[in-house]
């Protein structure tokens, strides 16, 4: 048994409860723009949106494993579905919104994880249903017998789609939280890396740093240096390793006199102008000055 109900505001929920129309050949479809809820109780299929295969399978029998998917399509795209010639269950719910409605709940907050999900005009995530999940998918197959029994139909509509939006709710939710999950152990992650490229340079600024002496000696990429170490201390690796040479030269300065040109050395600048100017741009002062300030800056302690 198969229905499906149109609601005129902006939903369009439809059910399968039964064996699935059998085709030997590859049907063809063109679909408009759309966020879907796919809820697989029991059976699956195999169809491809453009050239992205989705193959889903919620099992049979003691092996059932219900699945759920959400699908954004932010432009009109092909629908093949795959020959179906078995004689299968198949149990599912689709739920349809408008293309913008995934977009627009991510516009409400600044930084929403729905803006981590969609990637291409093709966003899809795919998971295990919980119980509460597969809860509300009886409920919209098989609502209680009140509601079958009334007379006014727009009843039992409005029940079955009140049930599809907790579910959507259900779905939104949990994803949210998978994402965020995720997120949260990339963080910790590329965080470790960014420190770990941090510690190495503190410890040999009188080495060559070159980026590719950064990613040989902590086994880490050229690229997640360059780009999680920003990202992480809001400085490039090239810019803090200058000021850390710069550090240490202001130091030697300060605490042990030394001079211009070794300390210029000690910075790994070529010549005593660069380091000057360097220099002043950072401290607001001219290593000449800083070192004639020295030691009544020393005497204080």
């Amino acid at each position: 048994m198969a229905e499906t109900h149109i609601f005129p505001t902006f939903a369009r929920l439809a059910y399968l409860d039964g064996k699935p129309r059998h085709h030997t050949d590859t049907l063809t479809e063109m679909l408009a723009p759309c966020f879907q809820l796919l809820l697989f109780l029991e059976g699956g299929q195999k169809f491809y949106l453009d050239d992205v295969l989705f193959d889903i399978h919620a099992g049979h029998g003691d092996r059932i494993q219900p699945q759920i998917a959400l699908i954004q399509r932010d432009r009109p795209c092909m629908l093949r579905s795959l020959p179906n010639c078995g004689d299968s269950i198949l149990r599912k719910v689709k739920l349809s919104l408008p293309a913008n409605w995934l977009q627009s709940m991510a516009e409400c907050e600044e930084g929403h994880v729905f803006t981590q999900f969609q990637s291409g005009h093709i966003s899809s995530y795919l998971w295990q249903a919980n119980s509460e999940m597969v809860k509300l998918g009886e409920a919209i197959i098989n609502p209680p017998s009140h509601y079958k029994e009334a007379q006014l139909s727009q009843g039992l509509e409005l029940y079955r789609l009140a049930k599809a939006m907790e579910l959507l709710s259900l779905a939104c939710m949990d994803m949210s939280n998978r994402l965020n999950q995720k997120d949260s152990v990339e963080k910790i992650h590329t965080y470790s890396q960014a420190e770990r490229i941090r510690n190495y340079v503190v410890e040999n600024l009188h080495e060559d740093l070159t980026i590719e002496t950064l990613s040989r000696e902590t086994g880490t990429s050229k690229r997640s240096i360059q780009r999680n170490f920003k990202h992480h201390f809001g400085i490039t690796v090239s810019d803090f390793i200058r000021k850390q040479r710069l550090e240490k030269a202001r130091q030697a300065i300060e605490r042990q006199g030394m001079t211009i040109a070794q300390a210029a050395f000690l910075a790994g600048y070529n010549s005593q102008s660069s380091f000057t100017s360097a220099f002043k741009q950072t401290y607001g002062s001219t290593p000449k000055n800083w070192l004639r300030k020295a030691p009544m800056q020393r005497s204080r302690f």
